[in-house]
């Protein structure tokens, strides 16, 4: 079994909160897949960015089947190619599978996923999956790596909620820190949307005035303890205003210390020493990077979407990523990930000073 893993493609609907813009990288990197036979081409999570896609000029708190449904139908006119190279892979008889990340919960609703295999082909339904937060094959397990988070984990048993003062459709169950993002931050992306894709964050901060730093610190602190002290006890009827005081507590030492990463690896490590598999691929963090667990490996396939590294005085676009992995007899021939250079410009560091006028 030949299996290749894309993750955090974070395909939007072409807004200036869309951080994908290499549709024919990824298209022509997909056509050059040479599989000597049947093969999955698994999407692991975040390949839909649903968070950031907004919904009649909005991002509606409590989202539907009918949001969902047009938000992928936005998706897909912005990003055609993507859809058409599916259906070029499963026309030579491979499958596809789509595992959910924590910017597509959205996959849950099935006229969505309905929506999805008619933009590929009905014909090819067969050859198309949805597997929930995991899929597994042989030796090998994929996640997305949200549910190794403590921002984003869910039960995925119960990600859909039905509350009839807020309507007869049932609504998403996202975290909270899924709604602060969707509710706070999306304007500071929609403002400065180049800022969110330069890494590392340490270096970005450093080129940040004071004045902005401070803003937007304080910001996400009022935003924090309105929530926690106010918001919920006024909409306590409202699920998706609920904040657990672990939610709280994690929440406020992450800000004041200043921690910017995804806390996913330690889990990761965790989970591979009590599994079966001898490989396990995770996305999330956008860090590409193979990991021994013993003799077991974790590969971690970074992303897809626009992004810069900070280097002296430019802003280099980082290098795409996917796992290449290879099982025979249940064994492990190879799992490896493999780079692809990125088609962006150089950017010059002034850049950020400039979208910050």
């Amino acid at each position: 079994m030949h299996i290749y893993v894309f993750s955090d493609i974070e395909l939007g609907a072409g807004t200036v909160t869309d951080d994908f813009s290499e549709d024919i990288l990824l298209k022509q990197t997909i056509e050059e897949l040479q599989p000597c036979t049947d093969a999955t081409l698994v999407f692991n999570g975040d390949t839909f960015d649903f968070m950031k896609t907004p919904y009649k000029k909005r991002y509606p708190e409590h989202i539907t089947e009918k949001i969902s449904l047009q938000k992928i139908k936005d998706i897909q006119r912005a990003h055609t190619e993507f859809f058409t190279v599916c259906t070029q892979w499963v026309r030579k008889g491979h499958n596809i599978v789509f595992v959910y990340g924590n910017h597509d919960f959205d996959l849950v609703f099935p006229k969505v996923q309905e929506q999805i295999i008619s933009f590929i082909g009905k014909k090819y339904h067969q050859k198309i999956h949805f597997s929930g937060f995991e899929w597994e094959s042989g030796p090998v397990i994929i996640e997305h790596g949200s549910q190794l988070d403590n921002f984003f984990k869910v039960d995925p048993e119960n990600l859909l909620i039905q509350r009839e003062k807020f309507g007869e459709s049932p609504f998403l169950k996202l975290p909270w820190m899924y709604t602060a993002l969707y509710k706070h931050h999306i304007q500071l992306k929609e403002e400065y949307p180049l800022l969110e894709k330069i890494k590392p964050r340490e270096k970005l901060l450093k080129h940040l005035p004071f004045n902005f730093k401070r803003h937007h610190f304080f910001g996400s602190l009022r935003y924090i303890l309105y929530s926690f002290f106010i918001d919920q006890w006024k909409r306590w009827s409202d699920p998706l205003s609920h904040m657990h005081w672990k939610d709280f507590g994690y929440t406020i030492q992450k800000l004041l210390r200043g921690s910017l990463h995804l806390d996913v690896i330690k889990r990761a490590k965790r989970k591979m020493r009590r599994s079966k598999h001898q490989v396990l691929s995770i996305g999330h963090n956008h860090e590409p990077q193979k990991l021994w667990v013993g003799n077991k490996v974790i590969l971690n396939t970074g992303n897809w979407r626009d992004e810069y590294f900070i280097e002296h005085n430019a802003l280099l676009p980082r290098p795409k990523s996917y796992a290449d992995i290879l099982y025979e007899s249940g064994k492990v021939k190879h799992a490896e990930l493999i780079y692809v250079p990125s088609t962006l410009p150089i950017l010059p560091v002034t850049r950020i000073y400039s979208e910050l006028e």
